[in-house]
């Protein structure tokens, strides 16, 4: 074992009323092992983590199995640790990284720790057991957590803690024994604890009432309970073991912050976990933000921003003061003058806001920050649906101030920004999950200041719709990451974006769910511009700057050493040096129209060059599938851009709120948006609310863009019998989107030939398009099926579509449908292609979590009868249903299908494909 690599578990013990004691507080703490701190010293060739407190010899010996893991690892569940019962924050430096061999029902050996020096003696009436745990590996039959151990004993667990697999999921479960005859009784229902991330565990054992009781708390919240358990079965000679033990089931994952109460704990006094100093993610407790104590000095001067011009997006952006959106600095106080800290205004002001759907607005300024600002509500709970809106990328600055503490360790780095996750199913510890819906940031610049080499510019989540669009993230000095990605994100769109500086520009992580990227800029990486691990990555019109490789595509380590999809497009990698490779791949790849520049080798794959060259026409790995003869590449339909136009002077917008009079405020306000479109006006604008729309609203004249910052759409009130769908019908004689709204019963029709582009829309109406020359472009929306004829199109990125039953989700009948990046769940087919269609998907994940039909019988997710289609995929299976053919396609009357087993990448069920290629039988070359 190398000991420099564990660290000291400290063991923390207070004045406690066991054995005559005196009592300081009311609940002692018996042992607290905060697994930090230097190595102590060793005991019979034992690493040794010496006791602190009242001297008695309780040390905590680390055993490591021949061969096995046990070191200090610098992943935690917080950068700090709350602890109630003292009201006070530990900084929070590593865990522990437990493994085992060959475990099954107590065989084989196991890394563990053995707490000695008379912790058996112990004996109060009641306790509690808490800590922090994250899976890592396989769990075999069962694995103990924490016990108090007997080794003299037949059943040698006076109690324990373990994970069981019990009816196909892991639990987390509580044993006791009755003496002396060795009786084991367990929880019935128990926690499942296969969730990802950090969770918190507790036991509590309390006999305060007239009878004994035992509960199990997950994350903090009551899992099970039993009345009347056998009460353990102390003996002088027991030793606290964690993470297994001696003939024992150990323990595979991390543990952090294990503490021993003699007393019944409520989840108020659980310890907790944040990344905030002092600012617990459990209830709220009244304490200090931060641990300085005092607020940061003001600057002696502004700071002055010299950064070059945008090249992505414009600098400045107009936005309604009428909005209804909160202004941080007149809602909040924040000054925004490049001297004085904001971190407290900012806050308050996501606290005060998140999960309502608001946007927080950000006037031009620079805004000066010094601790991290994560997504959480007043109770410190994460949560989602926030829209951080700026002034422009050239005008709202938000600064990391130098030296900041917190950010100083590149081995524990800290992101300034952090968005979350709506808290409950499927949320982690650290805000990632799958339910991050609507979370935005427009227009802005986050500046990293220098002597912040643990800084991570923005860690952003986003689920189903979210976005980041025209941000530039800049590290002065040095920086980890300046965006990452990687708390199970996705679908989301990063669209106009640069990266300056930083160890890597763009960080990428996780099978699910995938991220759309279009317009990047990356300048000045250190180790690479974009690191992907295992995520299905669509990223078009890349430009690259970079001695390092522009690119790391990778699958994730273990079992999922095959996951990760990347589709690369229409970029520019230069820079680059003659031993470097501009794409370093080891997963699932496709490249097209790619310019290279100034490396060695244009693509790596592994540690081998495979296509050398200025230029990528198009590289595909594995080697494309197809089911008939057809071409062995993408179909290479043009990719056109959404049409935009120029930003119209603030004298061409108008407000529909301007249009309601106070009888239709509360009921049908079709009138009125047809007014507001009706009025010349450039962009309609609907500040912040709803809106109810009964009869149709045309969208015509010289409107150019409607924008809803968030409201919602709805048609007409069932509650009052007024039933139906409200309907927007688009007769635009030029140009127009439609964009930032939420919408519930609406419909869309588009009835000309002018282009029609819907970004950001939650819940997007089912279109109908009419014009049979219609064309549309949508932009990270959630939402209906798509159908699509001849002369019609469709094009869209980031689009996620959640349908069960048929029609398909996009049934494209001889038009044409281009996607980058393309999610779905339920079980419905993708995409149905017919009658000369053409179809090209870049980036797809099907999910079919939710299962199939009435019925249950999966049916294909891509059916081509006789057209032209490409697709880059991966197939999603974590249960609930999975496609059994992946391809079913017809040409000239005759049938051929694509199993689930030819999936070229595998991990578990779930698989990829790089390329499947169909065509049409008179398109074949």
């Amino acid at each position: 074992m190398t000991h420099n690599l564990l660290r000291q578990l400290v063991f923390l013990v207070c004045p406690l009323t066991l054995f005559g004691l005196s009592l300081a507080v009311a609940q002692p703490v018996v042992g607290w092992w905060r697994m930090d701190g230097p190595i102590g010293g060793s005991m019979d060739g034992k690493t040794i983590a010496g006791a602190l407190g009242d001297g008695a010899p309780r040390d905590a010996v680390a055993h490591a199995r021949p061969g096995g893991s046990l070191i200090a690892f610098h992943e935690t569940p917080g950068r700090y640790i709350y602890d109630p019962l003292t009201r006070k924050a530990y900084e929070n430096h590593t865990s522990l990284r437990f493994s085992s061999s060959g475990q099954q029902d107590g065989n084989g050996s196991s890394d563990y720790l053995e707490i000695d020096g008379g912790i058996g003696k112990l004996r109060p009436a009641s306790f509690t057991l808490e800590g922090f745990m994250k899976i890592d590996g396989s769990i075999g039959k069962w694995h103990s957590l924490v016990g108090l151990r007997d080794p003299a004993m037949p059943h040698p667990h006076a109690w324990s803690l373990s994970t069981e697999n019990l009816k196909g999921s892991v639990k987390l479960r509580y044993g006791g024994h009755k003496a002396p005859k060795g009786y084991w009784a367990s929880f019935e229902k128990n926690p499942s604890v296969t969730e990802a991330g950090w969770h918190h565990f507790a036991y509590v054992f309390d006999q305060t009432g007239e009878k004994p009781v035992a509960r199990l708390y997950w994350d903090g919240q009551l899992a099970s309970e039993v009345a009347s358990p056998p009460p353990p079965a102390y003996t002088n000679s027991q030793r606290l073991n964690i993470g297994g033990a001696p003939g024992s089931a150990g323990w595979n994952g991390y543990m952090d912050e294990v503490r021993l109460t003699a007393a019944a704990l409520t989840p108020e006094q659980f310890l907790q976990a944040s990344d905030t100093p002092g600012a617990p993610t459990g209830p709220a407790i009244p304490v200090e933000l931060g641990l300085r104590g005092e607020a940061p000095t003001p600057l002696s001067a502004p700071i002055k921003i010299n950064l070059p011009e945008p090249m992505v997006a414009p600098g400045e952006v107009y936005v309604p003061e009428d909005a209804g959106i909160i202004d941080v600095k007149t809602d909040y106080g924040a000054k925004a003058d490049g001297m004085t800290d904001d971190t407290a205004a900012i806050r308050r002001a996501v606290a005060e806001n998140i999960g309502k759907h608001r946007t927080l607005y950000f006037p031009a300024g620079t805004y000066i920050t010094s601790e991290p600002i994560d997504w959480r509500n007043a109770k410190g709970e994460w949560n989602a649906f926030l829209t951080w809106q700026g002034a422009g990328m050239g005008r709202t600055f938000i600064y990391l101030r130098d030296g900041s503490v917190g950010f100083g360790s590149a081995d524990r780095p800290t992101a300034l920004i952090r968005s979350g996750s709506i808290p409950g199913r499927g949320s982690q510890a650290d805000g990632g999950g799958n339910r991050a819906h609507n979370n935005y940031i427009f227009d802005m610049t986050f500046i990293v200041g220098r002597d912040n080499p643990g800084a991570i510019g923005v860690d952003f989540n986003a689920s189903n719709t979210g976005a980041m669009e025209n941000v530039r993230i800049v590290a002065l000095g040095d920086g980890v990451d300046g965006l990452r990605l990687t708390r199970q994100v996705g679908p989301l769109l990063i669209k106009n974006v640069e990266v300056h500086g930083f160890d890597t520009g763009i960080r990428l992580a996780g099978d699910l769910y995938g991220s759309t990227l279009t317009n990047i800029r990356l300048a000045g990486q250190k180790k690479a511009g974009v690191h992907n691990s295992g995520h299905m990555l669509a990223l078009q019109g890349l430009v690259s700057k970079n001695d390092v490789p522009a690119i790391i595509h990778e699958g994730e380590s273990g079992r999922f050493a095959e996951t990760g999809l990347l589709v690369l497009i229409d970029s520019q990698l230069s820079g680059g040096k003659p031993d470097q490779p501009a794409i370093r791949s080891s997963a699932a790849i496709v490249a097209r129209n790619v310019d290279i520049a100034g490396y060695g080798v244009a693509v790596a794959q592994g540690d081998s060059p495979a296509l050398e060259g200025t230029r990528i026409d198009e590289y595909v790995w594995p080697k494309p599938v197809t089911l008939f003869d057809a071409p062995a590449h993408t179909l290479g339909l043009p990719v056109v851009d959404a049409p935009r136009s120029p930003q119209p002077p603030s004298d061409q917008w108008v407000s529909v709120a301007s249009f309601i009079k106070d009888a239709d405020a509360n009921g049908d306000q079709s009138e009125a948006i047809q007014k507001a479109i009706d009025s010349g006006a450039a962009v309609v604008y609907f500040p912040k609310g709803s809106y109810r729309i009964f009869e149709p609203v045309v969208v015509r004249g010289n409107v150019q863009r409607l924008i809803g910052y968030q409201s919602w759409l709805l048609g007409p009130d069932e509650k009052r019998n007024e039933k139906g769908e409200g309907l927007i019908v688009f007769e635009n004689g030029k140009p127009v989107s439609f964009e930032r709204f939420n919408t519930k019963q609406m419909q869309l029709d588009v009835r000309t030939i002018q282009p029609v582009t819907l970004r950001h829309l939650m819940s997007m109406p089912t279109p109908t398009l009419s014009h049979p020359q219609a064309a549309v472009w949508s932009e990270n929306t959630v939402g209906g099926k798509i159908a699509i004829g001849p002369g019609q199109s469709w094009r869209a990125w980031q689009l996620n579509i959640e349908t069960k039953t048929p029609p398909a989700m996009v049934d494209n009948r001889g038009g044409t449908f281009w996607v980058l990046g393309y999610k779905t769940e339920q079980g419905n087919t993708v995409c149905r292609t017919t009658d000369r269609g053409n179809s090209e998907i870049l980036g797809g994940l099907w999910y079919p979590a939710q299962g199939f039909g009435k019925d249950n019988d999966p049916v294909p997710s891509l059916v081509v009868v006789d057209s032209d289609m490409s697709v880059s995929l991966t197939d999603m299976c974590k249960g609930g249903g999975q496609y059994n053919t992946i391809v079913q396609e017809t040409r000239n009357g005759q049938t051929k299908e694509l199993p689930r087993s030819a999936l070229q990448r595998k991990w578990g069920p779930s698989g990829s494909i790089a390329l499947y290629r169909a065509a049409n039988a008179s398109n074949e070359r």
